[in-house]
């Protein structure tokens, strides 16, 4: 089975992330590739592959399953723990009360400024790391 490589941009939305999917098209690593195409209002990535699959008639399109997806990666991310969220203060209460109530001991800020939990495997690219 042959599989064409795929990312998925995350961008800020309302209630939930917004994203959309892109094939890869540039060469070197799938990271460097996703970070070649990185749209500017992406706070993160997923990289997955899809399988070829041809369709049977031209009037519907067979959309096959996700294989060997990725955690997420973070351009220009920034890593912070929940005492430090704590010691900002008052502005950032009520993300310190989620990160408690969640169990997420840290989270990424984004490059966009957003804040996302950070999962074991997910990756930051490019900004400093700090507790």
């Amino acid at each position: 089975m042959q599989l064409e490589p795929y990312v998925e941009y995350f961008f800020p939305g309302i209630l939930m992330s917004e994203h959309t999917t892109r094939k890869l098209t540039a060469g070197g690593t799938r990271v460097a590739a996703a970070l070649e195409q990185l749209p500017e209002g992406a706070f993160a990535f997923r990289l997955f592959e899809l399988p070829i699959v041809p369709a049977d008639t031209d009037e519907y399109q067979v959309i096959p399953k996700r294989k060997n997806e990725s955690k997420m990666f973070y351009p220009e991310g920034t890593l912070h723990s929940i005492a430090e969220v704590e010691s900002w203060g008052e502005d950032y209460r009520i993300l310190a009360s989620n990160m408690r109530g969640n169990g997420w001991n840290t989270v990424v800020k984004c490059r966009t400024g957003n804040f996302q939990p950070f999962e074991s495997g997910d990756v930051v690219l490019g900004g400093p790391q700090t507790d």
